[in-house]
């Protein structure tokens, strides 16, 4: 009888074992991508009943915005969202804000779009007394410039004279945005404490009790 080469046989099977796993392997991530299709088509097939819906949440939003900017007679209303674009390379969530919802008034500069995906540790003072008081007025914005640098040099580049912030929750009472009010140039701030409450609770039912 031959004498059997156990070297011969431990790269047969060496090479038989890398060949199984290679087909594992290959089997997961095709398993992987045809999930992540089919996630992918059936939220797509639900975003033709949302859109209606959407649309309508959006109307009364923005309608219900202008209201409070007529009767404050401010240069914008704007609402923000919390959220979590990414995280940083330790693994901590990179925590940002948008501008999801803004009105202005005509010949003001719309700033939606720029006042987008900015990460809280930009302007770190403002967002931990806003979340602290939940409620920041600001009568003239020169005042804050020692105490929230980063946040004056962001509004004064937008013409910010002086403004009012509330804070939006969740059902929990969670903290998940807020509402800024600002007047510009020699627009002079027509306080309302209770009307700005009222817009934050109108924004809170609409969009952030459906999460």
């Amino acid at each position: 009888m031959k004498e059997i080469d156990f070297n011969q046989v431990l790269i047969i099977a060496t090479n038989v074992g890398y060949v199984i796993a290679g087909g594992i392997i290959c089997y997961l991530i095709i398993r992987k991508k045809i999930v992540e299709f089919l996630d992918n088509y059936k939220s797509n097939l639900n975003v033709g009943s949302k859109v209606p819906k959407q649309a309508k949440t959006d109307l009364d939003i923005i309608k219900r915005m202008e209201q409070v900017k007529e009767l404050l007679d401010a240069d914008r209303v704007q609402v923000y969202e919390f959220h979590n674009g990414e995280h940083y390379a330790n693994g901590r969530s990179a925590l940002k804000f948008s501008c999801t919802y803004e009105v202005s008034r005509v010949g003001t500069q719309s700033i939606q779009q720029k006042m987008s995906h900015i990460p809280m540790s930009c302007v770190p003072h403002f967002i931990e007394q806003l979340l602290d008081q939940e409620f920041i007025k600001t009568s003239d914005i020169e005042k804050t410039k020692e105490e929230m640098p980063a946040t004056y040099e962001m509004r004064k580049s937008i013409g910010v004279v002086s403004s009012q912030d509330m804070v939006i929750k969740n059902k929990n009472n969670e903290p998940v945005g807020f509402i800024s009010v600002q007047w510009c140039k020699d627009h002079k701030m027509r306080s309302d404490d209770r009307e700005l409450f009222r817009l934050a609770t109108f924004v809170e039912e609409r969009i952030i009790g459906e999460k």
